[in-house]
């Protein structure tokens, strides 16, 4: 059980809640779950659909958390129903290497949805790796691959 807890507490620092104490990141362990598990739920949906709109949605929500750290739309979503539902804390602002990873996946979303960009054709440019239209569901499962694969050496390491 204890390794669960530095493990999280790990995670916490690197996303940049390193200055909060034991206690108050106790208290948001579980809540910052939140936006990531509904982010990747949106995702999957905008995958089964093979919605560009909903996809576009799922990038336009990730590019609020990047500019604006008090005002994402899915922490939104959290502060003002879900957490009072469970008595929950408010969630803190945004960090700074988080709200980076937002801006990845808003980018890369707007990168894999507007094919004629200028951006789309020099990742086709690099080769034919990029997936087409179709192929949407294999990105997402080698992404996934990759950042478990990640996880896990970063865990095996300690």
């Amino acid at each position: 059980m204890f390794g669960t807890a530095h493990a999280a507490v790990a995670n916490m620092d690197k996303q940049g809640f390193g200055d909060l104490d034991a206690t108050a990141k106790s208290r948001y362990a579980f809540p910052l779950r939140f936006t990531p598990g509904v982010g990747t739920a949106l995702v999957v949906v905008g995958l089964i659909w093979q919605s560009p709109v909903w996809l576009a949605a799922v990038a336009v929500t990730a590019l609020s958390g990047a500019v604006l750290p008090r005002a994402m739309f899915i922490d939104l979503v959290y502060n003002f129903g879900v957490r009072h539902l469970f008595g929950a804390p408010p969630l803190p602002p945004t960090p700074t290497p988080r709200r980076f990873s937002y801006v990845l996946s808003a980018t890369l979303w707007q990168v894999r949805l507007c094919p004629s960009s200028t951006a789309s054709r020099r990742w086709e440019s690099l080769g034919e790796w990029w997936p087409s239209e179709h192929d949407s569901h294999r990105l997402a499962v080698v992404s996934w691959f990759v950042v478990l694969q990640a996880d896990f050496r970063a865990r095996r390491s300690r």
